[in-house]
């Protein structure tokens, strides 16, 4: 019965914010939607941290009015300002501008992804990986060629790796 309460609240809370959000587009419109959704996830980040508007200005040298303003839509920082505030919070300026990290792109192409993560999640294959960095060439050359013929010799009809 508790666990359907809590659910029950957090769906409330949820349509609250959405409701909320909505009233702000139709009072401010779409721009300054923009401003203040990035101003909550600014709140969000400084609450969590346990700052006030101050202490933020105080680490980040950004004025007390820059925040004030970017709370009541009038404008949002700079992008300057906005890298400094996300350095103090451990995030990204895309972080603050839109709620999520931009994804990196590791690998050239989905074979070497699939490689990386295969090595990533079996332990033999990170040690063959570890081996060949710390090994000279030549040695590490060796041993491919061994179990190349190992291979090869247990597996006849497979004509080698």
């Amino acid at each position: 019965c508790t666990k359907v309460f809590i659910l029950i609240s957090e769906l409330c809370e949820l349509i609250i914010v959405q409701y909320s959000e909505l009233v702000k587009v139709i009072l401010y419109g779409y721009q300054n939607f923009e401003v203040l959704f990035m101003y909550e996830i600014y709140c969000r980040l400084r609450d969590e941290a346990g700052y006030k508007d101050a202490d933020v200005a105080r680490e980040t040298g950004i004025t007390k009015s820059t925040f004030s303003d970017w709370k009541n839509g009038r404008s949002c920082p700079k992008d300057e300002k906005l890298r400094k505030i996300a350095k103090l919070f451990g995030v990204s300026a895309d972080y603050l501008k839109t709620g999520e990290e931009p994804q990196a792109v590791y690998y050239l192409d989905s074979e070497t992804a699939r490689a990386a993560q295969e090595m990533y999640q079996d332990p033999d294959m990170r040690s063959l990986f570890d081996m060949k960095r710390k090994m000279p060439a030549d040695r590490f050359a060796a041993h491919i060629k061994f179990m190349k013929e190992l291979y090869e010799k247990e597996n006849p009809d497979e004509g080698g790796c």
